[in-house]
């Protein structure tokens, strides 16, 4: 067996043992999707972690391949179908295929396991078959990243890159620059900005705009010393999710919901009718939750017994410094919910991850430049920040820290002439569940 764990960074384990089965792990993904493909640059995100060395594209990987190895043994004509469209370019195939196969998987367990339905099925993607005889119908659906946040991002790399080009031309090092928007902005709102931050620093009063509001101030002295041959920076900017956020939302909930209704009128009454949603990583979770429970109220006469909720983001606690995956899920019964559960009084399912934790409380979606936390919620978020801290090492041994204490925000250590940076994805977010 090819050696492919390695040369990638492991955070799982370093057992020997127990590293030949994460190793069998990656050889599935290396075998179902070709050694040849996986080396290729198209862009694909499994290409993307296949490149990339650093510990959480290791976890993606290995999530991946363990999962793909529970289902051969399912179903592998249904599990090479969905490896063979993850290859595809369409990104929104690739993603529902993707997730389909994660998000199955997550059903594997104790007492409990999975079968993708079969081809051409419609209604649902699997049933889970539960040791007391009952089961649950299981259709996933991924709300993953939506075209506005997509569309937020892209405009605030462009707002990145002048603030970046600004601190360079004017030698300005040590910076950083908070800009939020104050209603949804519209494309002129954006060019209005370009030319607010070029003002910043050509020492002129910025345009005034409605839209915006920032500050550019000194980078916080807990950095102190920073090196003087490198540029640190921080940039944050922040802007109100789009209208229609919550009502694509609640589409995505009647949609899928009608769909199993429609194609499951009748079911047995061991049987238990499930909605299995994700959602992005800056999604509410809290407020999605209540949005699906304002359903449930609003159509009280809905068979589908159960909606989960799902997201999957690496959570970072901030009292540790310690960054891992983080599976959150919440249910949301049904109306007829309590039926399914009142045929046995130890009648329950489980949720399991090969990687990472399961959780069913979200975490809070904040703003953290490495020492100053900011509470947001509801809105799109864009960070990146590079500290350069300095060590003299003339003053004798050096305790150098490197970290990534939030996402986009990297400090690396200068120790004389030598500079140290930690490898990490450059966000927080999955590339397979963005």
């Amino acid at each position: 067996m090819p050696d492919y764990l390695s040369a990638r960074q492991n955070a799982v384990t370093q057992d020997p043992v127990e590293k030949i089965e994460l190793n069998s792990y990656l050889e599935t993904v290396a075998d179902e999707f070709g050694s040849d493909w996986l080396e290729r640059s198209d862009g694909n995100p499994v290409q993307q972690l296949w490149e990339l060395k650093h510990a959480q594209a290791t976890n993606e990987l290995l999530t991946l391949g363990q999962a793909i190895r529970n289902l051969l043994q399912a179903d592998p004509a249904w599990t090479r179908r969905q490896v063979s469209e993850m290859k595809s370019g369409d990104v929104g195939q690739r993603a529902g295929k993707t997730f389909e196969i994660l998000g199955s998987n997550l059903f594997n367990g104790p007492g409990q396991r999975i079968v993708p339905a079969p081809e051409g099925q419609a209604g649902y993607d699997g049933t889970v078959f539960l040791d007391d005889g009952s089961s649950l119908l299981v259709s996933i659906k991924n709300h993953g990243i939506t075209s506005h946040e997509t569309e937020f991002l892209g405009k605030a790399e462009g707002i990145y890159r002048e603030f970046l080009e600004c601190v360079r031309r004017s030698g300005a090092n040590a910076r950083k620059m908070f800009i939020e928007a104050l209603r949804r902005p519209t494309s002129g709102d954006w060019l209005t900005l370009h030319r607010q931050v070029q003002d910043m620093f050509s020492g002129e009063s910025p345009e005034e705009s409605d839209a915006w509001q920032g500050r550019v101030e000194p980078l916080p002295a807990e950095w102190s010393p920073l090196s003087s041959r490198h540029l640190s920076y921080g940039f944050m900017l922040l802007a109100p999710f789009h209208q229609n956020e919550q009502k694509n939302f609640e589409e995505n909930i009647r949609k899928g919901i009608a769909n199993l209704e429609k194609h499951c009128p009748v079911v047995g009454q061991d049987v238990c009718r499930t909605l299995f949603l994700r959602l992005s990583a800056t999604a509410s979770m809290s407020h999605c939750a209540k949005w699906a429970t304002d359903y449930f109220a609003q159509y009280p006469e809905t068979t589908v017994e159960l909606v989960i909720l799902y997201q999957a983001v690496p959570a970072v606690d901030l009292t540790k410094q310690t960054t891992a995956i983080t599976h959150f899920m919440i249910p949301v019964q049904g109306p007829n919910f309590h039926h399914w559960k009142g045929g046995g009084s130890s009648r329950n399912f489980t949720m399991h991850s090969f990687v990472g934790t399961i959780q069913s409380k979200p975490t809070k979606l904040v703003l953290h430049d490495g020492v100053r936390t900011i509470p947001i919620d509801g809105s799109y978020m864009f960070q990146k920040s590079e500290i350069f801290r300095y060590y003299d090492p003339s003053k004798g041994p050096v305790n150098a820290v490197v970290s990534n204490p939030a996402s986009g925000v990297f400090v690396n250590a200068v120790i004389g002439d030598m500079a140290l940076a930690m490898r990490a994805p450059e966000t927080s977010r999955l590339l397979l569940l963005p």
